[in-house]
């Protein structure tokens, strides 16, 4: 549902990126974020449920120079739907109030079913939250043409695409095809809620808000994950969980180093890191330890936003070891040391590095 902020003079769009799994709905909002570097768009945010690694990406940007009618300035949000996400109130949170769709066919051999399932996932989503996808914007872009076992683009619409669709070829892991396919659906969109707008009685979905302010990329996946966390809230069904990923535009204040062990830790080494959690402005960190002799330990590091010390100012003292439980996807063999009361960092850094221990916490989000 387009929104038109009569204060700030903005219409925002959403445009949703949707596929079967492997299709590439992810590679093309994240090419996109990597195309569009110089307008000003916000941070690139992943999210999705525990228990697997689907994850949509979503990012929002304002096209520089682009409105909408007169002096309607245009906001963009591009979000992406592997359907491999099979939690019910996350496919339609994300498809409720899309202006525009981005089908992401599989142009590989035997993709065939996983198309077909996939559009009707997609119909399906859709009529559960009063959507008709044959009377929305729609983009059919037929990825994986650069695979050796890929097909003619008419080959692979031939079953998925009964309503006409543009379909747009592409090789989104070379970024070909990736904006080619953004233009179309954008201009489709666009088309028809100028159209709403100047009474020419197209049906499209349009929300008038007056605020000062328009809503930052935070928010938004903020409201999303309330609302399927209230939607899905049952002891069968995962919880969705926020992941930011951090942008490579932020100024970066530089590495800090952070006193790590208790003293009694001395000759353990950092193998692992886990259980990221922000709290408040504090974030807490499970780091797994091993010495020479293969003796696995597990501690809880808290980080709080203070000046940091250097580690030869910890004082012993200020290590407080409070036992915690152990979480349920780490072996029972690693014992707790403890907690580690809030060790020092920077809150302005883009990369935080806690000796060993925090590389390998960067090589598990990037893994996640």
């Amino acid at each position: 549902m387009a929104t038109v902020n009569l204060d700030t003079r903005t219409v925002t769009i959403r445009l949703v990126f949707v596929g079967p799994t492997g299709a590439g709905s992810g590679t093309n909002v994240r090419r996109l974020h990597e195309q569009f570097g110089g307008t000003r768009r916000n941070r690139l945010h992943r999210f999705g449920p525990t228990g697997t690694d689907a994850r949509s990406w979503f990012f929002d940007m304002s096209p520089q120079g682009a409105t909408l009618l007169h002096d309607l300035a245009l906001h963009v949000q591009l979000v992406s739907l592997p359907l491999d996400i099979d939690v019910g109130a996350h496919r339609q949170e994300v498809l409720r109030d899309a202006d525009a769709i981005i089908f992401v066919a599989d142009a590989r051999r035997d993709s065939d079913v996983a198309n077909v399932d996939a559009m009707l996932a997609v119909e399906q989503a859709l009529s559960e939250v009063g959507r008709k996808l044959a009377a929305m914007p729609v983009v059919i872009q037929v990825n994986h043409i650069d695979d050796d076992t890929a097909r003619p683009p008419d080959d692979v619409v031939f079953a998925i695409n009964p309503y006409g669709f543009p379909v747009v070829p592409c090789a989104a892991l070379e970024g070909r095809g990736v904006v080619e396919s953004y233009e179309t659906v954008l201009q489709l969109a666009t088309d028809r809620v100028r159209a709403a707008l100047t009474g020419q009685g197209v049906d499209a979905r349009i929300l008038a808000v007056a605020r000062p302010d328009d809503p930052v990329d935070g928010d938004q996946v903020a409201a999303w994950i309330r609302a399927i966390t209230r939607s899905s809230n049952t002891a069968n069904r995962p919880v969705v969980q926020d992941e930011v990923v951090a942008d490579e535009d932020i100024p970066s204040a530089g590495d800090v180093e952070v006193g790590l062990l208790p003293p009694e830790m001395v000759g353990f080494v950092p193998v692992g890191a886990s259980t990221l959690e922000v709290e408040g402005d504090h974030v807490h960190l499970d780091v797994i330890l091993r010495n020479r002799k293969g003796d696995v330990r597990r501690v809880h590091l808290v980080l709080a936003p203070r000046p940091a010390l250097s580690a030869t100012q910890l004082a012993p003292s200020s290590f407080e070891r409070v036992p915690s439980p152990v979480t349920a996807h780490l072996p029972d063999r690693f014992e707790d040391v403890g907690q580690v009361a809030a060790t020092d960092w920077n809150l302005a850094a883009a990369g935080l590095v806690g000796g060993a221990a925090i590389g390998a916490l960067s090589i598990y989000l990037l893994m996640g």
